[in-house]
């Protein structure tokens, strides 16, 4: 009983650093210049700790997980997949314009395009995370 309720605390504390990621492409479309890379430089750090939280976040919702074959263990796998790719795109363009010089239109379509899918897919996580709870179907 201990070791679910510490595995649940610890999936709950991962799923903060994704909350975390949902407002990055509203708050990277209004910047510009120097608070562009400032952002990226603090966004940093919350990209590391979601993909930490990604590896974290599986091992923890496996063993909390009651059953291996519901659509909705599908689902979330099938998000967690999705989040996964999105994060490595989003970190991976946001270190290229953080780290180059000359920036192309591109590069940051890309960024605001991953990081827009990226919060989708999060938001869409806590959703199908809710749902049992907000239709009363908790078996």
């Amino acid at each position: 009983m201990e070791l679910y309720i510490m595995t649940y605390v610890i999936h709950w504390l991962m799923a903060l650093f994704f909350f975390l990621l949902l407002p990055f492409p509203f708050i990277l479309k209004g910047v510009n210049g120097e608070q562009k890379f400032w952002l990226l430089n603090v966004y940093r750090w919350i990209f590391h700790l979601s993909h930490a939280g990604v590896i974290i976040s599986l091992a923890s919702g496996v063993m909390l997980a009651d059953t291996y074959l519901s659509s909705w263990f599908f689902a979330v796998m099938i998000l967690w997949l999705v989040i996964s790719a999105m994060l490595g795109f989003t970190a991976k363009y946001a270190r290229i314009i953080r780290e180059g010089g000359a920036v192309s239109v591109i590069e940051e379509r890309r960024l605001f395009w991953f990081s827009l899918a990226l919060s989708a897919a999060v938001f869409l996580m806590f959703v199908v995370k809710f749902a049992p709870w907000i239709t009363g179907d908790l078996t």
